[in-house]
């Protein structure tokens, strides 16, 4: 379940950009790692991070985790 939420969330995140081109330039202001259950999210913008986590955070709420 928890693979199904990161994936909606990085497609938030990608928006339409991510199906132009793959990868966005979101990719490279946004640092995001997953693996088994250990996560990393980073980003020099602070706006940035806050949104990025907000949709996190929303995304898993919907599915009470």
């Amino acid at each position: 379940m928890v693979d199904a939420i990161v994936q909606k969330w990085l497609r938030q995140i990608l928006r339409d950009e991510s199906t132009n081109s793959g990868y966005s330039i979101m990719v490279r202001q946004l640092l995001v790692i997953f693996y088994a259950d250990e996560a990393l999210i980073a980003s020099r913008c602070p706006h940035q991070l806050k949104e990025a986590m907000d949709i996190l955070v929303c995304l898993f709420k919907r599915v009470d985790l």
